[in-house]
């Protein structure tokens, strides 16, 4: 990266905001990273002493470091020039093709869905719109804090209703987030006013510790990287509807079904397209909805507008 000069102010990402796969997965950034990106950008152009320079984002030249630093560049436009989406996908066009590429989920296998930058750039648009994320007390010191797996490995997905976190194990052993037992969150989960834990994973810990806590528990399992059966996104969406306090879902790493079920609420409740809801899970958490779980997202998407339309608590 060149020097600033009197006439150019250069930046780039800290390595440390980079984003960090799981198998073959490829971004978009998380929220945290781009808020901190965000509010950078903001500060520089507000700083009298780059009144008179341009502000120069470098990136990498790998098609990644490309794409993810577009990402960014839209994000600020969408959320801080309340540009539309179209005008940003309008700005980029006249990149050479081929210098962009789609995001992809968590797996190892050959990817069959991809997620477009604009599809990002029209979830954190809407987000805004219909209060999911609210740029003006959004703390991504809390974010960076809880997403460490040593912190909870947890994320917040709909304010006030929906905390994403990896399953906790029955008794401590081994490091990182598979020691957490229940008992482990109980402090932060009343800190998040959160009143009932969905399990949707195997049991891995005896439900009563957390009904021991103060906590309702309820068993919603379904076989990993599948799709939820239709009794289970009733009962998940009953359950969801009725309860006014937040509510902690997890599978086993709290990506696939977690993240599949909270996206088929927020696209009945807030009608986020599929693709809309997957970007916004995955920007929220990383590496949530996976294989088959995205297609049928897309599949459910007129169903659960139409369900939304129809009426219905949030």
């Amino acid at each position: 990266m060149p020097p600033s000069d009197a006439k150019h102010e250069y930046f780039k990402i800290h390595k440390k905001f980079k984003y960090a796969p799981f198998c073959a997965d490829f971004g978009p950034y998380n929220l945290g990273t781009t808020h901190h990106f965000c509010d950078t950008v903001k500060r520089m152009l507000k700083n009298p002493e780059n009144s008179r320079k341009q502000i120069v984002f470098c990136c990498g030249v790998e098609t990644e470091d490309v794409t993810n630093a577009v990402y960014l560049l839209g994000s600020f436009l969408v959320l801080k020039m309340e540009a539309s989406v179209l005008d940003v996908m309008h700005i980029f066009s006249a990149l050479p093709r081929g210098v962009l590429r789609p995001y992809r989920d968590a797996t190892w296998v050959r990817s069959t869905y991809d997620l477009k930058l604009d599809d990002c750039w029209a979830a954190l648009q809407r987000a805004v719109a219909t209060g999911l994320y609210m740029p003006a007390s959004f703390s991504k010191e809390e974010y960076f804090y809880y997403e460490e797996p040593c912190n909870g490995d947890m994320h917040v997905i709909l304010p006030g209703k929906f905390l994403a976190f990896r399953g906790p194990v029955g008794r401590r052993g081994g490091q990182g987030s598979s020691c957490f037992v229940p008992a482990d969150y109980f402090e932060v989960f009343k800190s998040q006013d959160v009143s009932t834990v969905i399990r949707l994973n195997s049991p891995e810990y005896d439900r009563e510790d957390f009904v021991k806590g103060g906590f309702s528990h309820h068993e919603l399992q379904f076989r990993d990287c599948s799709t939820p059966p239709p009794r289970i996104i009733d009962e998940f969406l009953r359950i969801a509807e009725g309860e006014t306090r937040t509510i902690a879902v997890h599978c086993l790493a709290g990506l696939g079904r977690t993240g599949t079920l909270i996206a088929i609420y927020i696209m009945k409740h807030f009608y986020f397209t599929a693709a809309e809801a997957i970007a916004w899970v995955r920007i929220c958490r990383p590496g949530s909805i996976i294989g088959p779980q995205q297609q049928f997202l897309e599949d459910l998407e007129e169903i659960l507008h139409a369900m939304g339309r129809a009426g219905g608590t949030q």
